[in-house]
């Protein structure tokens, strides 16, 4: 398995923990998204890497073939939102669901095309979500919501 980092400088670093050496490998994406970003997330099988930060955009990168995005997910509540907070793959990597800020909004995106698959609204702001099988999980505001996706 690998270690992925990233931050303000826009660029994802990524180390494959099991090359000799100690450090491991080591790959650079410089300006993998136009924003400092404030979160990445594996896939289910490990092929998947998802980039977020402040701007209305999740890339999607394939880990074999990272010199550009497998995908850019946009449309996420028309543009309201200026940053994507903790967008997680669903259905074993299938889905992605993401929230925004300042918006009770979450949208659904097919994983690999990049294809809105839904939206809806919920009761508050989620600032979090953790995909619990066949339920999602959603927090924020003092709230919680289980969630049951159909696709």
């Amino acid at each position: 398995r690998g270690l992925a980092s990233a931050g303000n400088d826009r660029d994802i670093h990524l180390s494959d923990l099991r090359a000799s050496g100690g450090g491991g490998a080591m790959q650079t994406v410089t300006d993998a998204l136009a924003s400092a970003i404030n979160v990445l997330e594996f896939s289910p099988d490990g092929n998947l890497l998802l980039a977020a930060g402040f701007e209305d955009v999740i890339h999607v990168y394939d880990l074999r073939h990272m010199a550009a995005p497998l995908a850019s997910l946009r449309g996420h509540v028309n543009g309201r939102s200026k940053a994507i907070y903790h967008p997680v793959f669903l259905s074993g990597g299938q889905r992605i669901v993401s929230g925004g800020e300042r918006t009770n909004m979450l949208t659904l995106f097919h994983s690999t095309s990049g294809d809105l698959v839904s939206r809806g609204a919920i009761d508050f702001n989620p600032t979090a979500m953790v995909d619990c099988g066949k339920f999602l999980l959603a927090a924020g505001q003092g709230e919680l919501c289980l969630l049951k996706p159909s696709f």
